[in-house]
C-alpha cells in the first residue's frame, strides 16, 4: 500500500524540486511554501513526508556528497594516484569547496548550512570524517572528534562567505590549501608532514575534472554522474 498523498513519487518529486529551488534561493531564503508549490502539494502535505526544510536540506547534502566522494574516490584509485585514506579524503573535502566557491549558488547553499551546523548531524558527513579521524588518531575520542566535526564545518563556512563577499581575496586552491592544512592541524601532524600531505592533496585535486552546476548538477570528465 503507498503513503498519503501519492506516496514516494509526492517525496520524489519534494526531492527533485529541492534542488532547483536550493540552487535558486540558497537554504536560508528558500521556504517550504515554494518547495510545495514546486511539486504541486498543499503545505501541509510538505510535513507529512519532511519534518522540516532542514530535513530536505539534509538529504539533498548527504546524496550530493556521497555522489561527489564516491566519483572522486573511484578516479583516485583507478589512476592509483594515492591509497592514503586521509589524502583521499583531504582531497575530496578540498574539490568540494573549490566547486562550491566557483558556483556561488552552490557555496552560498553550503555555507548557510554549515551556519545552523547541519552538517554535525547528517550520517554521510559524519561517516566520511570518522574514517579519517580513526584513520589517524590512535585513541578515539568521543568529545574530540564532535570537535573535529564542527570544527570542519566551521571553517568551510568562514572560508565559503568570506570568499563570496570578497572578504578573502585569493583563488580557491588557496582556499582549499587553507582548509586541507587546518584539517592535518587538527589530526596533529607535524608541520612538514603537514605541507607534504597538503602539496598532495591538492597535486592530485588538478588532476580530477569534477565540476558542480546548475541545480548541483556533478559532471566528472564531460559526464553528469549526479
Amino acid at each position: 500500500m503507498g503513503t498519503y498523498p501519492a506516496g514516494e513519487q509526492t517525496k520524489e518529486k519534494l526531492y527533485e524540486v529541492a534542488h532547483e529551488v536550493f540552487y535558486e534561493y540558497g537554504y536560508h531564503k528558500a521556504s517550504m511554501k515554494e518547495l510545495s508549490q514546486r511539486a504541486g502539494i498543499k503545505q501541509s502535505v510538505f510535513y507529512y513526508h519532511y519534518k522540516n526544510k532542514s530535513a530536505l536540506a539534509k538529504q539533498l547534502y548527504a546524496s550530493f556528497g556521497k555522489a561527489h566522494s564516491s566519483a572522486i574516490m573511484e578516479e583516485i584509485l583507478k589512476k592509483q594516484y594515492t591509497n592514503d585514506a586521509v589524502t583521499i579524503n583531504c582531497v575530496c573535502s578540498a574539490l568540494l569547496l573549490m566547486n562550491s566557491v566557483v558556483n556561488p549558488q552552490v557555496g552560498r547553499f553550503w555555507a548557510e548550512m554549515y551556519t545552523d551546523n547541519l552538517t554535525a548531524d547528517i550520517a554521510f558527513s559524519r561517516h566520511f570524517h570518522e574514517l579519517m579521524y580513526k584513520k589517524r588518531m590512535k585513541k578515539f575520542d568521543r568529545n574530540d572528534f564532535e570537535f573535529f566535526l564542527i570544527n570542519s564545518a566551521s571553517i568551510n563556512c568562514a572560508l565559503i562567505l568570506a570568499f563570496l563577499d570578497n572578504r578573502l581575496k585569493v583563488d580557491p586552491q588557496q582556499l582549499a590549501r587553507y582548509k586541507t592544512e587546518n584539517t592535518l592541524r587538527l589530526l596533529d601532524y607535524s608541520k612538514d608532514k603537514m605541507e607534504n600531505i597538503t602539496n598532495d592533496v591538492l597535486e592530485i585535486a588538478k588532476k580530477i575534472p569534477i565540476q558542480v552546476g546548475e541545480d548541483f548538477h556533478i559532471v566528472l570528465d564531460g559526464k553528469t554522474i549526479f
